[in-house]
């Protein structure tokens, strides 16, 4: 792990260890880039990740549900919505 990160007094840390419990990753919803689910298909395997949709707040059901179901498909495989 990057040592720049575990000095960072932001990351959330386990009690028992250096290790970063999860990833928040914050996704734009009008612009979703091949980099963003790049990250995602990485991060995964190695931390839980969260993804959290900017403005979420803003969105009517459909179009959330409409998002969650494009960032899924998009991964290879594709991930199921929890």
């Amino acid at each position: 792990m990057h040592a720049s990160t575990l000095s960072n007094p932001l990351v959330t840390r386990a009690p028992n260890g250096p290790h970063i419990p999860y990833c928040a990753l914050i996704l734009d919803l009008y612009r979703l880039k091949q980099i963003d689910v790049e990250v995602m298909r990485r991060l995964h395997t190695k931390v839980n990740l969260i993804p959290v949709i900017a403005k979420a707040d803003t969105l009517t059901d459909e179009e959330i549900i409409s998002f969650k179901q494009r960032v899924c498909l998009s991964t290879d495989p594709p991930y199921s919505i929890h």
